[in-house]
């Protein structure tokens, strides 16, 4: 057993290694770290200052304040153990994978990861921050796994989150039961019965499909059973219902929906501010024009059935589509929100402009 310390510098075929202070055993060419270390192999940079590298196998157990880097993504935790040879490791405790080229950092308790497969899963407390160079653009989206692996177009890298998702930002915040992201194009598919909040709007469907354009609107899909609930003041909510939904969304405001398949429209009448009546109307195709979050222009793509119903005569009954949940206490209100779950307690919550402005 050798010991070595001050300044020590090592090569060889696999690695370079620079260090304070560490042990080597000759026969089983472990060395053992004691102090600052760095080691650079042929896939990464491993840092240490306490734990043991083999230098035949490429096997590491970092065990204080270790980091595992390259040129696109650096990993930190408490503990990390590595194999460079299967390119596989766990790490546990405070973990933080920082993915530099597509601007995401996932952070858990527990990570199980693959250089080679390009992949990693992340339990425990697990959150992933998509982050860009507005930090009122930063999306933190927490589930029970989040898990990332790569497509089969080359350069593109999908992240899966299971269990429970709930994301925040400040344009726009979700809940749903799975989510998938697709790096290269900025897709996000929502799973089983997910629900999005922008401003007034609550959009529902079976599944909805969003996704970023370089140039033109964003895109919002909703499929199946879609429904877009909009909060005008207390008690009153314009609703559009229908099979399926293309939703068109320029500088962060809902612009234009386009309905296709059983359209049902609920919305309030107004001569200039004024409200004059509730408006309901069903066409199996609905354009609908939004201006200030409200609703500004209907076209019927189809022949239209509908009523103009004055206030005074309207009962509760008829202020609602069939299927109307309003969900407002389950929105995300902050980055923070997203680690809580709230019990739904009612569709219509007494204080719901409370919740909203909070």
């Amino acid at each position: 057993l050798v010991h070595v310390y001050q300044e020590v510098e090592g090569n060889s075929d696999n690695y370079t290694l620079k260090s304070d202070t560490l042990l080597y055993n000759t026969e089983t060419r472990r060395m053992v770290i004691v102090g600052p270390t760095t080691i650079k192999d042929s896939a990464n940079t491993l840092y240490a200052e306490d734990g043991w590298y083999d230098s035949e196998t490429g096997e590491a157990e970092l065990l204080r304040n270790p980091l595992v880097y390259n040129e696109t993504q650096q990993l930190q935790a408490n503990y990390i153990k590595y194999n460079e040879t299967e390119g596989s490791g766990n790490a546990l405790g405070n973990v933080r994978i920082h993915d530099f080229d597509n601007q995401m950092i996932v952070l858990g308790q527990t990570a199980v990861y693959n250089d080679i497969a390009e992949t990693a899963t992340v339990t425990d407390s697990a959150l992933l921050i998509m982050y860009s160079d507005s930090e009122a653009d930063t999306l933190f989206l927490h589930a029970d796994t989040l898990r990332t692996i790569p497509d089969t177009i080359e350069g593109e890298k999908l992240v899966k989150a299971f269990y429970g998702v709930r994301f925040y930002r400040t344009n726009i915040q979700g809940i749903a039961d799975s989510l998938v992201y697709f790096t290269k194009d900025s897709v996000v598919q929502l799973h089983h019965s997910p629900v999005i909040w922008s401003e007034i709007h609550q959009l529902s469907a079976d599944m909805i499909y969003m996704k970023q354009n370089t140039k033109g609107p964003d895109e919002m899909h909703l499929t199946k059973n879609s429904f877009i609930i909009s909060n005008q003041d207390s008690g009153r909510y314009d609703q559009i219902k229908g099979k399926e939904m293309i939703g068109y969304i320029v500088d962060n405001q809902l612009k234009n929906i386009f309905v296709d398949g059983n359209g049902q429209t609920l919305y309030y009448a107004r001569e200039k501010e004024e409200v004059i009546g509730l408006n309901r109307a069903e066409s199996s195709k609905i354009s609908i024009l939004f201006k200030d979050g409200k609703i500004f222009r209907i076209k019927f793509l189809s022949a239209p059935e509908g009523t103009l119903k004055p206030l005074f005569e309207l009962t509760e009954q008829e202020k609602r589509l069939s299927g109307f949940d309003w969900k407002i206490e389950l929105r995300p209100m902050s980055r923070q929100d997203v680690f809580i779950y709230p019990e739904k307690k009612s569709k219509l919550p007494k204080d719901e402009n409370a919740l909203l402005k909070e």
